[in-house]
């Protein structure tokens, strides 16, 4: 009994590890290559490849093969070196490779034998300009990019970068809609869990930039380990500790904005104009080692603060002396415009809306009234026969 309980455990224990690994490769990426001979540029096997980085616990090596072929896996997005070391040759070592989430990157790394030591060998090697391995479209933004360019206008949330990634806008109903597809199409992946709101099919939670590493954005052509998305993926992840403390302070005041002009549709007759009065955020950010090259952590906080007035604008054709409607420019009929409340023309309309709240109160009782009035009127009998009614008297 006890060992089909261990047994339970450990087959719990794999499954759960199993469907963990989809979500971590979403929020990692990896680093490809061949490793060859540099003066004949044949393979060398049995080569030990070592990867590192500040965004990564400790170090991660691979060997390569007989076709000098290696691959390391589930690296977190940063700026990576590539070691390399095989008995015969002299250590080699390349900076400068940018992993991103959800990316390969193949390098062609060469190895000078001991023997060439004293000659003078160049090596040079051109990266593709362009991933060779993959047919998925969009783009992918760092946290340099976003502390450089201020993505959003009333908030300053991971959603806002996506709008910089071409045939990317935001929707009317909602979300993000890309090359076409609604939003309710999109899907939202924060650090490898879908947040996704399941009752409409957009955002379901958000997250200020300031928290953000980076945020890949794909449009079309991505993998079939995305599921439950017709349109496009939102992928993003969040900052991490690292084996030195560091941590930062901010604050984002927008006191005031231009003038937002108004484009109202063909025939709209009422529409509603935002203005913003002030935007301001701020908050802190730590993170650190609790075990160097075993356990991190990274903690922050920044509240938001946006207030902002929102008009309801009526438009009116403007008529001249025959009656026609007055045309603009472009041959469209002119509009006069103004706000609701200061609008003479419909008073009624304003008074309406500010006593909509009201008259849905009061509406059940007066039908109430309507249906019991007859009721009433049914019951009452006249005086005069109520007197013929009376027992005693003749009729």
């Amino acid at each position: 009994m006890r060992f089909r309980n261990i047994l339970n455990v450990v087959a719990a224990g794999a499954t759960s590890f199993l469907l963990a690994l989809p979500a971590l490769a979403q929020s990692t990426g990896s680093l490809s290559g061949q490793v060859v001979d540099a003066n004949t540029q044949q393979p060398v096997g049995d080569a030990v490849v070592i990867a590192q980085s500040p965004s990564l616990q400790g170090e991660q090596t691979a060997v390569s093969d007989a076709t000098g072929s290696f691959e390391i896996t589930l690296l977190p997005s940063g700026s990576y070196s590539l070691t390399v070391q095989r008995e015969g040759y002299q250590p080699f070592t390349q900076q400068g490779l940018k992993v991103q989430i959800d990316r390969t990157i193949r390098v062609k790394l060469s190895l000078v034998p001991e023997a060439l030591k004293e000659q003078a060998i160049e090596i040079v090697a051109q990266r593709p300009s362009i991933s060779v391995t993959t047919t998925q479209q969009g783009g992918t933004v760092g946290k340099e990019q976003m502390a450089l360019i201020p993505y959003g206008r009333n908030s300053r949330t991971f959603d806002a970068v996506a709008t910089s990634i071409p045939g990317v806008q935001n929707d009317a109903n909602g979300g993000i809609a890309m090359n076409g597809a609604g939003g309710p199409e999109t899907n939202y992946i924060i650090d490898g869990v879908n947040v996704t709101d399941p009752a409409f099919g957009t955002l379901g939670t958000t997250l200020i930039q300031d928290f953000v590493q980076e945020v890949d954005i794909k449009t079309g052509g991505y993998q079939a380990e995305y599921g439950r998305s017709t349109g496009g993926i939102v992928n993003v992840v969040t900052k991490s500790g690292g084996n030195e403390f560091h941590g930062s302070v901010f604050v984002n005041w927008s006191p005031f904005e231009a003038t937002r002009k108004q484009v109202g549709a063909l025939g709209q007759a009422v529409s509603s104009q935002i203005s913003q009065r002030y935007n301001l955020d701020l908050g802190a950010e730590l993170g650190g080692p609790i075990i160097k090259d075993k356990l991190w952590f990274f903690a922050g906080f920044a509240p938001q603060f946006v207030s902002r007035n929102i008009d309801r604008v009526i438009s009116s054709q403007t008529p001249n002396a025959a009656g026609q409607p007055i045309r603009d420019a472009s041959g469209q009929p002119a509009a006069q415009r103004g706000r609701a409340q200061d609008l003479h023309v419909h008073p009624d309309l304003v008074q309406s809306e500010r006593q909509a709240d009201l008259s849905l109160e009061r509406e059940p009782q007066r039908r109430a009234r309507r249906v019991r009035q007859p009721d009433q009127q049914q019951r009452r009998v006249p005086p005069v026969e109520r007197l013929l009614r009376q027992p005693g008297r003749r009729q």
